[in-house]
């Protein structure tokens, strides 16, 4: 196994079991309204029931994007990179691109309230 592959497939696999670690008391309405963690677009703070609601969405979606991400870092200890820099590329933009497309999806769900 390569190098390579064991810190993609371990970076990719924390990076998956911290957002679902963060995702769940987000779905399961766990998490007060503050200013630090959570969903914090201006639409949350509207109310509790806003805030709530937001957040569970966020919760919910943070943990299924977050175990793509963490099959995917498994996935990088049994298939071998190649060379031509593919699944590098793959790899190592996946897990800024999990939150970018989780921040969409919020957002436009935000809208609503």
């Amino acid at each position: 196994m390569d190098a390579l592959n064991i810190t993609f497939g371990l970076t990719n696999l924390l990076c998956g079991l911290l957002f679902v670690a963060l995702g769940i008391p987000m779905a399961k309405r766990k998490v007060p309204m503050n200013h630090f963690y959570g969903a914090r677009f201006p639409q949350s703070f509207k109310s509790k029931e806003a805030w709530y609601a937001i957040n569970e969405y966020s919760g919910r979606l943070l943990v299924r994007w977050a175990i793509v991400l963490a099959l995917l870092g498994v996935l990088a200890f049994f298939v071998p990179f190649d060379r031509s820099g593919q699944w590098l590329e793959i790899l190592f933009a996946f897990a800024p691109l999990t939150v970018l497309v989780l921040a969409v999806q919020t957002y436009l769900y935000a809208r609503r309230f």
